[in-house]
C-alpha cells in the first residue's frame, strides 16, 4: 500500500495522513477515505524508524463534483416539422460529463398519444400527427443522470400546414415581384378572431402599399407537400381556407398560380391561374375557401407552349394580389392547407 520502496534503510513503519483541499486533516479507514467536499487533497506518506523520519511523499487527488452529463441537440430544430408517413433521421445528441469521457445515452420517442414510437436505425416513420417528443438521457460511471427532450410536429394524414405551430411557417415565403413597393410581413397568428374554428394559429400575411400598382402574393414551395404530384396520389385535390382584412376593395383580386416549373423558358413550364372572387360569397371579413382539384388543373395549359399540367408535379402555389393605390394594405390569413377527396 505506502508508495515508497521498502529498500530504504532503517524504515520500522510508516504514516498516512490525509489533507482536505482547506487544510484540514481528513480521517480514514483502511486504505480509502470519503472525500467530503470538491477539490484537491493532499496524501502524505511519511517513512519512519521509530519516531524519525526516514523519507516522505506527496501525491495529489482532486475530488470532481458530482454532475450530470450536459446534452446538447446537435442539430437547429426551430423550423423542422415532420410530415405523415416519411421517414426522417432523428437529431443527434453530444453528450459531455466531467467524469467520463463518453457518456452512455439512450434515446426514445413519444407521439402525441404518449404512446413510444418505433424507432429502427436512428429513424422514424411518424403514423401519426400532432407533436413528438424525443426523450435523450445520458448516464456516467457514477450513475449520474442526464436529460433533455426536443418536440417536433408531425402533419396529419392530410394536412400540408394548418399552423398549430410557428414551425409550420417555414413551409411559406413571401413576394413582390421584386417590385420593391410593399412592405410586407409574415408572421404566424394566434389571434383567434382570425383562425379557422377556432384553432391554434393561422399565417398572418400584411401588405403595405408604398406606391402604385404592387403585386404582392405568398408562396408555398412542392418540395414542401407529401404529394408534390396530385396525380399520382390517391387525393382528388388541395384546399386551404382565407381571411381578408383592409382598406380594400370588398371585390379585391386574389388568385391563385399553379406553377408546373420555376423557369418560365421551360418547356414544361405551365402557371395555372384561378381567380378567388369570382363566387357569391366572396368578400371581407369573413373565412372562405378554394379547392384546387386535380382535374381542374389538369385540364389548365400555357398559353404560350400547349403544355398541359397534367402528370406534373406542383413547383409552386402562389397566392397572389394586386394592390392598386398608394396606402392600400391588406391582411391575409391562411389556414388549413390540406389535401381532400370528395
Amino acid at each position: 500500500m505506502p508508495p515508497l520502496s521498502s529498500k530504504v534503510d532503517n524504515v520500522t513503519g510508516y504514516e498516512i495522513k490525509v489533507y482536505a483541499p482547506n487544510g484540514e486533516e481528513v480521517s480514514y479507514e483502511g486504505d480509502s477515505f470519503i472525500p467530503d467536499r470538491e477539490g484537491t487533497y493532499t496524501i502524505t506518506y511519511t517513512a519512519k524508524n521509530g519516531s524519525a523520519k526516514v523519507a516522505e511523499k506527496s501525491t495529489l487527488v482532486t475530488v470532481l463534483p458530482q454532475e450530470a452529463p450536459k446534452l446538447t441537440i446537435k442539430q437547429n430544430l426551430d423550423n423542422t416539422v415532420w410530415q405523415y408517413g416519411k421517414t426522417y433521421q432523428l437529431p443527434s445528441v453530444l453528450a459531455v460529463d466531467n467524469l467520463t469521457k463518453d457518456p452512455y445515452c439512450e434515446m426514445k420517442v413519444f407521439d402525441s398519444q404518449g404512446k413510444e414510437a418505433k424507432v429502427s436505425g436512428g429513424k422514424i416513420t411518424p403514423t401519426t400527427g400532432g407533436f413528438y417528443t424525443i426523450q435523450y438521457t445520458a448516464w456516467d460511471d457514477l450513475g449520474n443522470k442526464g436529460e433533455t427532450t426536443a418536440r417536433i410536429y408531425c402533419t396529419e394524414e392530410t394536412e400540408i400546414s394548418a399552423f398549430e405551430t410557428p414551425q409550420l411557417m417555414s413551409m411559406f415565403t413571401m413576394t413582390d415581384d421584386n417590385k420593391n413597393v410593399v412592405t410586407w410581413e409574415l408572421s404566424h397568428n394566434t389571434d383567434k378572431a382570425y383562425t379557422y374554428a377556432n384553432s391554434e394559429g393561422s399565417l398572418k400575411a400584411h401588405f403595405d402599399v408604398a406606391a402604385k400598382e404592387s403585386w404582392p402574393g405568398v408562396n408555398l414551395m412542392g418540395s414542401s407537400f407529401a404529394h408534390a404530384n396530385l396525380f399520382d396520389s390517391e387525393y382528388d385535390g388541395i384546399r386551404f381556407k382565407f381571411y381578408l382584412e383592409g382598406n380594400i376593395s370588398p371585390r379585391q383580386d386574389i388568385w391563385v398560380f399553379v406553377y408546373s416549373d420555376g423557369d418560365a423558358a421551360s418547356s414544361n413550364y405551365v402557371e395555372a391561374r384561378f381567380n378567388l372572387n369570382n363566387t357569391s360569397e366572396f368578400g371581407l371579413n369573413r373565412w372562405l375557401e378554394f379547392s384546387l382539384f386535380k382535374e381542374e388543373l389538369a385540364m389548365k395549359m400555357n398559353t404560350n407552349t400547349g403544355v398541359s399540367f397534367d402528370g406534373k408535379s406542383i413547383y409552386r402555389i402562389r397566392i397572389w394580389t394586386v394592390l392598386e393605390e398608394e396606402g392600400d394594405y391588406l391582411n391575409m390569413y391562411l389556414d388549413n392547407f390540406e389535401y381532400f377527396n370528395e
